[in-house]
């Protein structure tokens, strides 16, 4: 074993690299609609659009089990999203220094970001498991995703500035939810 190969893992398989692209080019298109969404709450914003984020994962990717594929993305991200983003806020009503403070990691939007990225992923990563999305063997690989993206919700909502600061921190969320994708779904 080289000193790379662990390295090498961490990357996407040649099969990976067409799914983690179509996740961020979704991404990006959930990113720019929200920032011009004439749609506030920002809450209600990304409820709504949180579809186009697997648009392009649905349109262009595999086949197979269409009909789970339009239900986790039409329905269980958006349901996911929504359940995370509720769950963080109420987290962070039933503490001191809401809204939007930020006074590194004993603050709510911290704890708050903790709760709503492990809420988030794990739906949304349960969803396409039962729904048979997924390949076998993934489920350590989903494990440490989910608290990967509690992580990056922890430091994503350390620096939060208001509603529209929320836009860079969900970005950099689904950047890493799409690579987490990239590596468990089927492709």
């Amino acid at each position: 074993m080289t000193a790379s190969e662990p390295i090498r893992g961490l990357l996407p398989a040649r099969e990976e690299w067409r799914t983690l692209g179509l996740l961020v080019a979704g991404m990006a298109l959930f990113t720019l609609a929200l920032a011009f969404s004439p749609i506030r709450p920002a809450i209600l914003a990304m409820f709504v659009l949180t579809p186009l984020f697997g648009l392009p994962w649905l349109l262009f990717g595999p086949y197979d089990r269409m009909l789970f594929r339009i239900a986790v993305v039409v329905l269980g991200f958006p349901l996911a999203h929504c359940l995370a983003v509720g769950a963080g806020f109420a987290l962070a009503l039933s503490r001191p220094g809401f809204p939007f403070t930020s006074a590194g990691l004993d603050d709510s939007m911290a704890q708050a970001g903790a709760l709503a990225g492990l809420v988030g992923c794990g739906l949304s990563l349960l969803l396409c498991s039962l729904c048979g999305l997924t390949r076998s063997g993934k489920r350590t690989t989903m494990a440490l995703g989910t608290l990967l993206l509690g992580g990056v919700g922890t430091a994503a909502l350390c620096f939060i500035n208001g509603e529209r600061g929320y836009l860079a921190t969900d970005a950099i969320w689904q950047g890493v939810f799409a690579y987490i994708l990239a590596k468990v779904l089927r492709t």
